[in-house]
């Protein structure tokens, strides 16, 4: 999200994204990239939002104990409610909760890894260059899915470039690629180093596909 981006979209966006079967799917969101500027206003936007819970430092810790014990994924939470991976943290919250939020830094475990649950690291970056950076370096090179949010084309066109992924977002949840309430195929096959990506059986080809809402897309 860069300084541009209508923040209450983005939170209710993400939360959508994120949380559809429980970010089982690859293409969710699975890292929030938020430039200083806006930031805060980002987090209270969340923060309104009854379905999010934002995790204080030391629960924070708790949640982290929780997925990566011993340093390792723990499996067994994948695909699971945010709730019931809270309680396994011993933090206990309403039901109604579908997103848990920590504050991270760029470096953070969770930042790096692809966690497949409602559990979503929050890294504040000092501009949109640093968060095009980290946005490319947290991608890993996969070529997979990539999702944006800001009202300046440009900056839309520098971060496509930059990250060449087979599915891009713009100012939509990260499901709208997949025809979730926005446009596309419905397909889930390969779309990392391989070369592979949605595609279709009367091509079998890599269709780079590009989904935008707001007042250019569907």
């Amino acid at each position: 999200m860069d300084e541009t981006a209508d923040l209450g979209k983005a939170a209710r966006d993400i939360l959508e994204g994120a949380t559809f079967d429980n970010n089982i799917l690859c293409i969710a969101e699975k890292t929030i990239i938020a430039v200083e500027s806006i930031a805060e206003e980002l987090k209270r936007q969340f923060c309104s939002l009854p379905e999010v819970y934002w995790l204080s430092p030391s629960e924070a810790s708790q949640v982290e104990k929780a997925i990566f014990p011993d340093g390792k994924l723990n499996s067994q939470l994948i695909g699971k409610d945010a709730a019931y991976i809270l309680a396994q943290a011993g933090i206990k919250v309403d039901g109604k909760i579908r997103l848990a939020i920590m504050e991270t830094g760029p470096s953070h475990q969770l930042v790096a890894t692809e966690q497949l649950m409602p559990v979503l690291p929050f890294v504040r970056v000092r501009d949109f260059q640093a968060g095009l950076e980290l946005s490319v370096t947290s991608e890993h090179g996969d070529k997979h899915t990539a999702v944006i949010h800001s009202k300046d084309m440009t900056r839309v066109d520098r971060f496509a470039r930059a990250l060449d992924v087979t599915i891009l977002v713009v100012n939509s949840p990260s499901g709208a690629a997949l025809v979730v309430d926005g446009e596309g195929k419905y397909a889930h096959t390969l779309a990392g180093p391989t070369g592979e990506g949605v595609c279709t059986p009367r091509t079998f080809t890599r269709e780079i596909r590009v989904t935008i809402g707001g007042a250019f897309g569907y």
